[in-house]
């Protein structure tokens, strides 16, 4: 795999692209039906891939708000009366949407302040390197989602110290902190609310206890638990029964609010300090006008119905692990009801294969390895369940996985 000349920058591409890991994941890739793909169409959880219609399971929309007849509308009226986009960065000027909706997310959640971002990618980037700077000590968890570990490199750029630990090992965080923070003025320990690669939880409890000993803050990215998890879905600190001192809260508005955009929970009084000097926040174009308008009917809509769409998620939740498990797979991570289900299916080398049956099947489901996830956890099939999917949808991929085991015995065996 060559570029076909000799600039500098395609001697760079060249250099960058000579990678083993690189060519064997490009090579697959191009198997695996189900990933990268263009979808044609989109009805509930229906869609159309080279003309062919599959149950989609690989949409991480839980609450399954994005067809929610109130969504569109106030979506439909926020295009009417403003147009598809604002047209400057909120340096400039800003749709007083965001006010409202930085307001009302404060209030549903009970704390002082929070700021919309256009992503919880901008969000992390905008955050954490403006923080943890010379003299800081930035810890991470190494299953931390990637955007937080790429602005953790930015903020070690910008002169922090970088350290990472293995997911949950508590012994070798505070190995760390005995050696590292008494040298740092300041300490940050970043994590993710839900993991969403294997469901698990963050063990909030402990970590506030950490951070209370070692004079630590901590950067909490509940991108995936925000809408699902917690009372009426406030996430993972309101699952914990805590609070937001002493705590950076950033979340999507995507994931349960099937809207776009993400926001941080920020302390009183720090307002300026953020709006003036993360460049994610001043210079990076604004949300829409019609994703601001339908991310407050979400909240509207989370407040009437929420519960109910949690309990029906949760519900097929169950019913997905317990009947997967009988089968005689293994599901990765905790027992804790999440609506990505990761089942184990083999090695590398199986995906294309696995990808195709279940295309076959007419399944939208997503395959995957490494380097999406460590090389440890062989091959995974990730279940994306929505709270809209119909029975008669789960019963389809089920009878799908019953058949997998034949599937792949017969591949072995070929």
């Amino acid at each position: 795999m060559k570029v076909q000349t000799h600039s500098s920058l395609h001697n760079l591409l060249d250099n960058r692209m000579d990678n083993r890991t690189f060519k064997f994941y490009c090579e697959h890739a191009k198997n695996v039906p189900n990933s990268y793909c263009q979808l044609q169409k989109i009805n509930g959880r229906e869609v159309m891939i080279g003309g062919k219609k599959l149950i989609n399971f690989n949409a991480i929309n839980y609450l399954g708000l994005e067809s929610h007849p109130e969504m569109i509308e106030s979506a439909q009226q926020a295009i009417a009366k403003w147009g598809t986009l604002a047209g400057s960065a909120r340096a400039a000027a800003e749709l007083d949407l965001f006010q409202t909706l930085e307001k009302r997310l404060a209030d549903w959640l009970g704390v002082d302040d929070v700021m919309v971002f256009t992503t919880v990618t901008l969000a992390n980037h905008g955050i954490i390197p403006l923080l943890m700077r010379t003299g800081s000590l930035l810890l991470t968890d190494q299953e931390v989602h990637n955007s937080v570990q790429r602005s953790a490199i930015e903020a070690k750029g910008a002169g922090a110290t970088l350290r990472n630990f293995k997911h949950d090992d508590f012994a070798q965080l505070e190995r760390l902190l005995v050696e590292q923070r008494r040298l740092h003025d300041h300490c940050m320990i970043a994590l993710d609310g839900v993991y969403s690669m294997q469901g698990t939880y963050l063990n909030l409890p402990a970590y506030e206890a950490i951070a209370k000993q070692y004079d630590c803050s901590l950067y909490i990215d509940d991108a995936h638990g925000f809408g699902v998890i917690g009372p009426q879905g406030r996430g993972i600190v309101a699952h914990h029964g805590s609070d937001y001192d002493n705590k950076i809260y950033v979340a999507s508005l995507e994931k349960g609010l099937a809207s776009l955009g993400g926001f941080a929970v920020i302390p009183a009084g720090s307002r300026d300090y953020f709006k003036y000097n993360s460049y994610t926040y001043t210079f990076a174009g604004q949300l829409p006008p019609p994703y601001l308008a339908s991310s407050l009917t979400a909240l509207d809509i989370l407040e009437r119905e929420g519960d109910l769409r949690v309990q029906r998620l949760n519900g097929l939740i169950h019913r997905v692990k317990q009947e997967v498990t009988e089968m005689g797979f293994e599901i990765v991570g905790e027992d804790n009801p999440f609506p990505l289900v990761m089942v184990k299916i083999g090695g590398m080398s199986d995906i294309p294969r696995v990808s195709q049956y279940f295309f076959d099947q007419g399944i939208h489901i997503l395959a995957v390895g490494f380097p999406v996830v460590p090389l440890s956890h062989g091959a995974m099939v990730r279940i994306s369940l929505s709270a809209i999917h119909t029975d008669q949808q789960v019963d389809q991929l089920m009878d799908a996985f019953r058949g997998l085991s034949a599937h792949m015995k017969q591949g072995q065996a070929a």
